[in-house]
């Protein structure tokens, strides 16, 4: 059958919904699924939608886990940034050892070390800690406000491409540019060009210089340097060249002094053994540069993950921006091993439903979600590693074919009777164009809907009148401020910002915070008191 994309047609499920009380602690014994039958069994308020008890699963298991997070994934971090190092150290011993002494045993070793540590940093710790896994530490070498990895990708960049862009709009061709990353054609739904023909090369070369590219990504690269008909699909206009420029200066400022310690000064520092250490330090690259090629790519472009027009997508509510999630992305089967040198992106699915959760706990929420997924009838896409690899091999190979046709494994996915299976299309919703950020925890029912506290914004000096249903970021962008701001969903934590006193509610979770000094995310974030925010 010919790739297509598919479409939708039901409306989005009421943001009036109330769902289950706050979690319960971690010695409650009953699974996730069972509290949740039970909860809809004695809330009446609760209609019999399908979507709803769907997305209340799925927000019921985030809150159990978000409530368990704290001092095991703190010590769990730190012996991962200890293991790092050591790593890194040991690897370039042995490099230099086996430079001067010429032990290709101990040569080969370091090459792995180091690139095990290179790994580790870029995925592990880098890639999660951006997503604010770690912010609860309140530590600036773990926040991601303050963090910036050791890789040549500025950490901005990769927030705003990555978090911002490509998590809240994961395959949604034009507003999603990590489809094919501009260049590959990973899907029929892109249109075929000439540039296609060689594709098999262009995905080679991105392998092997995977980092440097995905610095410049941020910039949409392809949609300046490449000739008009070769671009990208892309919905929103393509900025100035001043933009490009603007990355480009922020990339090399970054990268240089990077380079320059990796292939002059490390190398130099072996004397008449220069090249051996050069080359084992580039061999390293390059395996840490294939390694993410192929776990990242394994993620949205195997068989049977959906791509979505930016139509379809429109006003999400949270319960179909969890489904779009689990339907256009895709896990790997391992080892514990394999999940941690993976930054456990392994479980792709669960990353992309909670990015803010620790990775590590990945793997035990996988076996929730996808209990979940059976019991609502949606697929839950998962392989081992080298079926999975070769399958996004074949698909690079296929499509660079003009006028290809997609086999799949199994009947094609139709998103249309998804929806007619999830919903509940007698029931009458007013509100399919309301954003998801606007949803209200069954703790924001105490609230008054048009109480007003005042929010003081210490930077700005300027007080406003709030009301408890409005998110901080609304009011302040009533009274003319610009804070910055990604998804507008919580997912990205680009809006984070501090809190030094008053109580809020966290729109998501449900999460009431207490009235000191904390880092909140403004935009899913309520207030409940006075608050006074440094912005």
């Amino acid at each position: 059958m010919r790739s297509r994309i598919y479409n939708i047609e039901s409306p989005c499920v009421s943001e009036t919904t109330h769902f289950s009380e706050r979690h319960p602690g971690t010695e409650q014994k009953q699974t996730l699924i069972q509290r949740g039958k039970q909860k809809m069994q004695s809330k009446t308020t609760i209609p019999g939608n399908r979507l709803e008890q769907f997305q209340l699963e799925l927000d019921e298991l985030y809150k159990h886990v978000l409530g368990q997070v704290g001092e095991t994934d703190a010590h769990y971090i730190r012996r991962v940034v200890a293991m790092k190092n050591l790593l890194e150290l040991g690897g370039r011993i042995l490099i230099f050892g086996a430079a001067v002494f010429w032990n290709p045993v101990a040569l080969i070793v370091g090459v792995l070390a180091l690139s095990a540590s290179q790994i580790i940093e870029s995925m592990e710790i880098g890639h999660n800690v951006l997503h604010g896994q770690y912010d609860f530490l309140n530590d600036p070498k773990l926040n991601s406000k303050t963090y910036e990895w050791d890789v040549v990708v500025p950490a901005a960049h990769w927030k705003h491409s990555h978090n911002v862009v490509h998590h809240d709009k994961a395959n949604i061709i034009g507003r999603d540019y990590d489809i094919g990353y501009g260049t590959v054609r990973i899907t029929g739904d892109l249109k075929w060009n000439l540039s296609h023909s060689w594709q098999v090369l262009t995905a080679l070369f991105m392998a092997l210089e995977f980092q440097h590219l995905a610095a410049l990504h941020d910039g949409r690269c392809a949609e300046f340097l490449l000739p008009k008909a070769w671009r990208p699909p892309a919905v929103d206009p393509r900025p100035p060249w001043s933009f490009l420029l603007d990355k480009i200066r922020e990339y090399r400022r970054k990268a240089v002094p990077k380079v320059f310690r990796d292939y002059v000064f490390y190398p130099a520092l072996a004397g008449p053994f220069f090249v051996y250490v050069l080359v084992a330090n580039l061999a390293a690259r390059a395996l840490t540069n294939i390694w993410l090629f192929s776990v990242i790519f394994c993620g949205h472009f195997t068989d049977n993950l959906l791509f979505f027009k930016p139509e379809q997508c429109e006003n999400e509510c949270r319960g179909r921006w969890y489904l779009r999630q689990i339907l256009s992305t895709g896990n790997i089967e391992g080892s514990a091993l394999f999940y941690f040198m993976t930054g456990h992106l392994s479980h792709h699915i669960e990353h992309h439903l909670f990015p803010d959760i620790p990775g590590h706990r990945y793997p035990e929420m996988a076996v929730e979600v996808r209990k979940i997924c059976a019991r609502h009838g949606i697929p839950y896409a998962t392989g081992p590693f080298l079926k999975q690899f070769l399958n996004v091999l074949k698909r690079i190979v296929i499509f660079s074919f003009p006028n290809t046709q997609e086999t799949y494994r199994r009947e094609p996915f139709d998103m249309a009777r998804m929806y007619e299976k999830l919903d509940d299309r007698d029931r009458v919703r007013e509100d399919s164009k309301r954003i998801a950020s606007d949803f209200l925890s069954p703790e924001s029912e105490r609230i008054p809907v048009k109480q007003e506290v005042e929010i003081l914004f210490m930077e700005s000096k300027r007080t406003v009148k709030a009301s408890t249903s409005e998110s901080i970021l609304a009011s302040a962008e009533l009274i003319g401020l610009s804070p910055q701001f990604g998804c507008r969903r919580g997912i990205c934590h680009t809006c984070k910002v501090t809190k030094n006193s008053g109580r809020v509610l966290d729109r998501n979770t449900g999460i009431e915070s207490g009235d000191g000094r904390e880092q909140i995310r403004i935009c899913v974030n309520s207030p409940l008191t006075d608050v006074c925010i440094e912005l």
